[in-house]
């Protein structure tokens, strides 16, 4: 297996890209591992401006309980999910983000990704997966609908939150 970073701990899946590149995906658990791949998707993260000190509270947040999952291109983060598998009595796992850097949206990341999430919360027995989504965010709606999503309910005034059955 080809050696991208010694930084990146785990090796998950490695396959070709339809168009020849390598990716590679990768958990990641260390603070410092998930802050580097925030900042390098800092663009893409929450449709605003986000500053250092978010972005090491967001990774101090997820390395303390969240699954964290990269996908890497030739070595550089590309795409990003952050989820929680620890509503064991409710059998819920919680996606709490998937991102993916500009040029390589609409390319299969972000549903690679969330079957990666899929498989994981199964493995772990979880029933459901449920995520909140910015009700202004049109996009991650369409992609969260299109792979089996449904209104669960409005969470706050901007936001609503979207239920995934893993049983059926």
């Amino acid at each position: 297996m080809t050696n991208y970073s010694k930084r990146w701990r785990l090796f998950v899946h490695h396959c070709k890209m339809a168009y020849s590149e390598e990716r590679v995906i990768v958990n990641i658990s260390s603070c410092e591992e998930i802050y580097e791949v925030l900042f390098a998707l800092a663009p893409f993260l929450f449709n605003q401006e986000i500053t250092g000190a978010e972005l090491k509270s967001l990774a101090n947040k997820y390395a303390e309980k969240a699954t964290c999952t990269v996908v890497l291109m030739q070595g550089t983060p590309v795409a990003f999910t952050a989820y929680y598998l620890n509503d064991r009595a409710n059998r819920t796992a919680f996606l709490s983000m998937i991102v993916v850097k500009g040029g390589y949206q609409r390319a299969g990341f972000g549903s690679l990704l969330l079957e990666h999430v899929i498989c994981s919360a199964l493995q772990s027995g979880m029933e459901r997966l449920v995520l909140e989504v910015d009700i202004n965010n049109n996009k991650a709606r369409n992609f969260y609908n299109a792979h089996g999503f449904v209104f669960l309910c409005n969470k706050k005034t901007n936001s609503v939150l979207l239920s995934l059955n893993l049983m059926q």
